[in-house]
């Protein structure tokens, strides 16, 4: 018997086969490409997800016949959304989360609605990437579309409904839309009847970790999972990422890193105050009551661009020596000097969020001279990265409680180096989990509590998440990057007159 935790990512899906104590059975990953036929626009057909979905299953049972999974979760990004017709299929294409199109729906929302009201109930400052802001657009510039929609679902709930379910959806997934009240956990009328949109046009929302259902032979043979397999709500990515990496109590702090680095930290009440709405602090439901606190960077995007589109060259040379490109930069960092390299990198390919929110800020690079090679823009990069973790670190302690500890997962953790430049800028103690595979972990445990396979969700955190190592600030490193990260803040100012001249 195994649980399977999918980790629906936006340009991949991951399929992890856990056993009862946390050992990854066998896993699987299936990418899809998002297009974008305007500036600004992000989108994917839905049934991507579904084909992936199929995919991994697959493989992963090929692997491990005699261990099939009894339930299966979803982790997955909650901004997107997706228009599922009355015949319960898709009405129009997937609004990715990284889909910025909606600034004039918002402009005009706002007006309706204060932005500060709109924080005060959803733990969300207003911005075009969440998924209200893509129905209005879908309202305003296809009228037809909107009304052949029944609902507007974010991914989960639309694989419920294409798994011949409700349109059931965990809370914490709802709370990424900028309409659900997180007080009464309930969609807000009074922001709905503001945006001209029904609330009978949303997905139902219920708590994660519940059992929605059994799959029929017919949606099992859909998705390449077995007759009878428990389906159990999950939760938004980084959600789940604090459950599998046991981050669940006060002064704990998670960290993924992957596509947008995200840290999460929990408190008894939400925290929508004018200090957390001026540092864009983003506050959303997670398990018995309690709110996660959180605040993220698209660190991954600017990581993958720079390898892909910059450094072509050490590309070539890994593949010649039979190794990864991140791997052959990796050991070449490790020839650089330990200084800063005094060049930098915001990685605001699609805005800045956490402290900004600014849809309108792009990336840029600083400080580039004849003499700088792609290893040493690597580093910058995640030197950079860096820069940005301790910035949310001193937010979350300051809006949240101090806190000495991050506990971190992910694909953009992987590499030591760039875990202790995390530790060396933040004065934080970081301890790195034994699996990457946190956010797929935390609804694996979360389904097994919910067939009884764990006691409670203690039970279930005691015998699945385990720690590999822990990395400590070095003070003489601290001191080194001081100016460093005071230099990287002040160009993000200094560009003001740049992004608002964009925006015109």
């Amino acid at each position: 018997m195994s649980i399977l935790g999918f980790d629906l990512g936006t340009g991949s899906c991951k399929g992890v086969a856990f056993d009862s104590v946390g050992n990854i059975l066998a896993k699987a990953e299936k990418g899809y490409d998002t297009y974008s036929p305007n500036p600004g626009w992000c989108e994917l057909d839905p049934m991507e997800f579904v084909k992936a979905i199929r995919e991994v299953c697959f493989s992963i049972r090929e692997k491990i016949p005699d261990d099939e999974p009894a339930a299966v979760a979803f982790s997955s990004h909650g901004e997107t959304i997706i228009p599922v017709g009355f015949d319960g299929k898709p009405s129009g294409p997937a609004y990715m989360n990284a889909d910025n199109r909606a600034f004039a729906e918002v402009d005009e929302l706002v007006k309706k609605i204060p932005a500060k009201r709109i924080y005060e109930i959803t733990g969300t400052p207003p911005h075009p990437m969440y998924g209200l802001a893509n129905i209005l657009w879908v309202k305003a510039h296809e009228p037809d579309r909107y009304e052949a929609t029944d609902k507007f679902c974010p991914p989960e709930a639309f694989l419920m409904v294409t798994m011949g379910f409700e349109p059931v959806c965990n809370y914490s997934n709802c709370c990424r839309n900028m309409a659900f009240d997180i007080r009464k956990k309930e969609w807000s009328r009074e922001i709905l009847d503001a945006a001209g949109v029904s609330i009978e046009r949303m997905c139902i929302p219920v708590p994660s970790g519940q059992l929605v259902g059994k799959l029929d032979k017919e949606h099992a043979a859909m998705f390449g999972l077995p007759e009878g397999v428990a389906v159990v709500t999950g939760g938004f990515d980084h959600f789940s990422t604090s459950i599998g990496s046991g981050a669940i109590h006060k002064g704990m702090v998670s960290c993924s890193c992957g596509t947008y680095e995200g840290l999460t930290t929990l408190s008894d009440e939400p925290n929508t105050s004018e200090a957390a709405f001026d540092c864009c602090l983003n506050t959303f439901c997670h398990l018995d009551g309690r709110y996660s606190n959180f605040v993220y960077v698209p660190a991954g995007m600017g990581t993958k661009w720079m390898v892909n589109e910059v450094c072509g060259a050490e590309k070539i040379k890994a593949k010649k020596m039979g190794m990864s490109v991140y791997q052959y930069l990796t050991e070449e960092v490790a020839k650089l000097p330990k200084e800063p390299t005094d060049i930098y990198f915001a990685p605001h390919l699609v805005g800045s969020c956490t402290p900004y929110n600014n849809p309108a800020a792009r990336g840029a690079i600083y400080g580039i001279t004849p003499y700088v090679t792609g290893p040493k823009l690597y580093k910058a990069t995640y030197e950079c990265i860096a820069y940005e973790f301790a910035q949310l670190c001193d937010l979350l302690c300051e809006m949240a409680g101090d806190f000495e500890l991050v506990r971190m997962s992910g694909g953009g953790a992987r590499s030591e180096f760039t875990i202790q430049l995390r530790s060396d800028n933040s004065g934080k103690k970081i301890e790195c989990l034994e699996t990457d595979e946190a956010p797929a972990l935390g609804v694996a445990i979360l389904a097994g509590v919910a067939i009884g396979e764990f006691r409670s969700l203690e039970d279930g955190l005691e015998k699945n998440v385990r720690i590999s190592k822990t990395i400590i600030p070095n003070p003489e490193m601290t001191a080194k990057y001081t100016d460093a990260r005071a230099m990287y803040e002040r160009l993000y100012r200094s560009l003001a007159p740049v992004r608002d001249s964009w925006a015109l």
